[in-house]
């Protein structure tokens, strides 16, 4: 890592690697362990647009010394999609038809970190108070674990314990769907037989293609993920659907991990489309549960509309990398 400057300002540079945008910012923070995080710059770049990584590095970089009189970060923090392996230098993303391999960027000071991952640390910086309270309480106890999920382009979790500063990354997005009702198989059966597999995830489900898929078993028009979503008003169907698997997932995420802190809805999807937490078939699903209704009654769910989480968190994790 670099030398800090005279005047105490450091640079860090965050990065959001998805599979339809790959979002980069500059950060300042200044020295103390109290010291908040001041966004400097931002830019952003199609992911389809590059074959390989470190051509998007090199161009991230120019865009750098163009804003900045210090020529490299002190520290880079990518938050990207998919598990990292344990060395810390490598990610094939699922949805990214390349790989991140940094034995290939001669020694910069980059540190990976899985997305969701840094959707926990977003929660856990003051990006968290923008967030949209839409059911339970507005406070629990500050000391409970967050659960956080999300979906995209694909479906994410992760967990945040405030306590210890620290996040817990999860692949529970590729875990396999439940169904509590005929209806509920019939969707099941038409997944199966559009994807040409039994096996079914979260992430299938309640990705954008899966809000494709599940419109086209209501309304037999297969449409594009964000065509759906203009529509998703007029599509009574669909949206009910779409927000009570959501709901089910959050739900069982909750109970799985005992997240009394709060649940915290990531991504693109809900962000762009409010009404699918909005509507009261989430609140009555997220809480449905023979045993603990009333503990789920006691967690407040809130709507990240930030479109820059994913950078807020991968900052967060530099800062507590360069403070400690």
């Amino acid at each position: 890592m670099s030398k800090v400057p005279a005047n105490n300002e450091r640079l860090i540079m965050a990065a959001d690697i998805g599979g339809t945008n790959c979002r980069f910012a500059s950060f300042k923070v200044s020295a103390g362990k109290t010291a908040e995080l001041e966004l400097k710059s931002s830019y952003r770049f199609l992911t389809a647009a590059y074959s390989n990584f470190p051509n998007l590095v090199e161009d991230v970089l120019t865009s750098w010394k163009k804003d900045h009189a210090q020529p490299t970060p002190e520290i880079i923090v990518l938050a990207v999609a998919g598990p990292v392996n344990k060395e810390g230098n490598y990610c094939k993303p699922p949805l990214i038809p390349w790989d991140i391999d940094l034995r290939q960027l001669n020694n910069l000071p980059i540190l990976l970190l899985n997305d969701f991952l840094a959707q926990g640390y977003a929660v856990g910086s003051s990006l968290a108070s923008s967030a949209t309270h839409f059911c339970g309480p507005k406070t629990a106890d500050e000391k409970a674990p967050l659960a956080i999920i999300g979906a995209g382009t694909g479906l994410g979790k992760a967990l945040y314990l405030p306590n210890k500063q620290l996040a817990l990354a999860s692949e529970g997005g590729h875990g396999n769907i439940i169904i509590e009702s005929d209806a509920d198989f019939d969707v099941l059966r038409f997944f199966q037989q559009h994807l040409a597999r039994q096996s079914i995830t979260w992430n299938d489900l309640l990705s954008g293609s899966g809000l494709s898929i599940l419109h086209s078993f209501f309304y037999k028009d297969l449409l594009r993920a964000e065509d759906v979503a203009t529509v998703l008003n007029d599509s009574p169907m669909t949206l009910a659907a779409f927000s009570r698997f959501y709901a089910m997932a959050a739900r069982n995420f909750v109970l799985d991990t005992l997240a009394c802190g709060g649940l915290f809805i990531a991504g693109g999807i809900a962000a762009k489309n409010p009404q699918i937490v909005n509507s009261p078939i989430f609140a009555e699903t997220f809480t449905n549960s023979f045993h603990h209704s009333s503990l789920l009654e006691q967690i407040p769910c809130r709507l990240i509309t930030n479109e820059e989480s994913g950078l807020w968190g991968a900052a967060s994790y530099a800062r507590l990398k360069l403070l400690t």
